[in-house]
């Protein structure tokens, strides 16, 4: 049996959408359709023009962009970030190192040093946020294994020829030490607290709330467009037109198949 609050947030949901008057699917695409208007309305003067003669102006156009930057999470940060700027410069960095610094290391290795490249590569790939850091790290563990590390005693003549190649190409132990400090600065980031039920129910509640936000601007001004633009390239520039798979014929375009408005 439902609870008095789950009740509650359900029929806040449902009103959402009744006063949206599209499905779940429309309405999560209107940020993208929305986008593309903006977009052609501000690259393209004889769409602007045709625009500004039905009242279009500046305040709209900016309220367009207000309206999906709400539903998008974009929010203009003044200057106390809601990341600390050391944080965020060292997680930027490390970022930005391991793409390159993982085809260096491949490259150098994987013909002088095969069995020395499985093993500092194994599971390991580049990538962005939290991942780049954890690889970042899996990676100068097994290079420290490599050094001194009890286990590698076997291969300790390969891997430290091994590392002295790497340093020749700039992966050295200074550069080994500069990462493991912008790990140390990565780290302070903290982990936003988890959401109680009534907080995701609100968070949902209040995403819902700025896309409905922005489909009411964008109705309003792609049927405006619709009846004030005749060329069908502008049409199909603006989101509003669509050519027919392998066919030069255009056709009004159509929205994505409707879901059922209900809360999951």
């Amino acid at each position: 049996m439902a609870t008095k609050k789950a009740v509650s947030f359900e029929s806040q949901l449902r009103a959402l959408y009744e006063r949206a008057g599209v499905g779940r699917n429309t309405l999560e695409g209107t940020p993208m359709r929305a986008l593309q208007l903006l977009r052609a309305i501000g690259t393209s003067l004889p769409i602007r023009a045709a625009l500004y003669r039905r009242g279009y102006n500046e305040r709209d156009h900016q309220e367009g962009w207000r309206r999906l930057h709400a539903c998008s999470g974009f929010v203009m940060q003044e200057a106390d970030s809601l990341i600390d700027g050391d944080v965020r410069d060292a997680i930027a960095e490390l970022d930005a190192w391991d793409e390159p610094a993982f085809k260096i290391l491949s490259a150098t290795l994987k013909r002088r040093f095969p069995a020395q490249h499985a093993f500092l590569l194994e599971g390991l790939q580049p990538s962005t946020g939290a991942e780049a850091l954890l690889g970042i790290r899996a990676l100068l563990d097994r290079m420290d294994q490599m050094e001194k590390g009890p286990s590698r005693k076997a291969t300790r003549k390969q891997d430290a020829e091994a590392l002295a190649l790497l340093a020749e190409r700039g992966i050295d132990s200074e550069a080994r030490n500069h990462l493991r400090g912008l790990l140390a600065i990565a780290q302070r980031a903290e982990e936003p607290p988890p959401l109680s039920n009534e907080a995701k129910d609100a968070a949902q509640l209040a995403h819902v709330e700025t896309l409905v936000s922005l489909r009411e601007w964008f109705e309003e001004w792609s049927e405006i467009a619709r009846a004030c633009v005749s060329r069908r390239d502008y049409l199909i520039r603006m989101g509003l037109a669509s050519r027919r798979s392998g066919s030069s014929t255009e056709t009004q375009d159509t929205e994505p198949a409707e879901e059922p408005a209900a809360a999951e």
